[in-house]
């Protein structure tokens, strides 16, 4: 019992400082771009609040950001399509969990139940119940104290 709360533990520990780098570079390895379009090219229509842009003949849902909107240095400013780039959470996410059931399944299959016969030293089966009607029974051998 102490050796599965101690690894318990130790996989606590180590599962915080191992999985916000591993989280980090699948974040980048599935991070993808929006597409930007030219400014040239973009002729701003805006319907119903939302901004679009022809684009072969068709109009597409655009945002227009400048350098100041972004939080990182990963995008500049410019006029993108909507829904062309991935964040790449979605699939860390999906990754990191199929690894955390992947390792707890093969965990899993290493516990086994005792052989049928099996006792330990110190347990003592209930035999019969109280006098007093708790429904608790007394280990055998066990005394009555006083």
């Amino acid at each position: 019992r102490g050796l599965v709360q101690g690894l318990g533990m130790t996989s606590f520990g180590l599962g915080s400082l191992a999985a916000p780098v591993a989280a980090q570079k699948l974040i980048e390895s599935y991070y993808k771009a929006p597409e930007r379009l030219s400014i040239e090219m973009a002729d701003l229509i805006t319907k119903e609040g939302r901004r679009f842009a022809e684009v072969a003949g068709e109009l597409k849902e655009v945002v227009v950001a400048t350098r100041a909107d972004t939080t990182h240095d990963i995008i500049e400013g410019g006029i993108y399509l909507v829904g062309s780039g991935d964040s790449g959470v979605a699939m860390t996410f999906a990754t990191l969990g199929i690894c955390y059931g992947g390792l707890l399944s093969l965990a899993a299959a290493t516990v086994r139940l005792p052989p049928a016969n099996f006792t330990h030293k110190d347990f003592a089966l209930v035999t019969e119940p109280e006098k007093n009607g708790s429904g608790v029974g007394e280990a055998e051998g066990a005394e009555e104290e006083v």
